[in-house]
């Protein structure tokens, strides 16, 4: 299979208090693929060093890491923070017509 990249983020805000991370701590990050459901030989172009992003991501079975799919890390800016806000506030953006 191969060496499958673990990148350790750390945490700069916490969208749900009630998780079990702190602002500052450090966690390995799990980057599921979708279809076999398991860590992918590469990582997102957003996962660089220095790089800001939104994690959305649960526990995994190990304290020290969380596990997300692709589709759940996206850039840190203005626009994106607004989107989050807005959907875990229960305003998610209108659907497609």
């Amino acid at each position: 299979m191969g060496v499958v990249p673990v990148p350790v983020v750390r945490m700069i805000q916490d969208f749900e208090p009630a998780s079990d991370w702190r602002i500052g701590q450090t966690h390995e990050l799990v980057i599921l693929d979708a279809g076999p459901q398991s860590p992918g030989p590469h990582l997102p172009a957003e996962v660089r060093p220095g790089n800001r992003f939104i994690l959305l991501a649960e526990s995994g079975l190990h304290y020290r890491w969380v596990e997300t799919y692709h589709c759940g890390i996206v850039l840190l800016n203005p626009a994106n923070l607004e989107l989050v806000q807005k959907a875990i506030a229960g305003n998610p953006p209108p659907g497609n017509p």
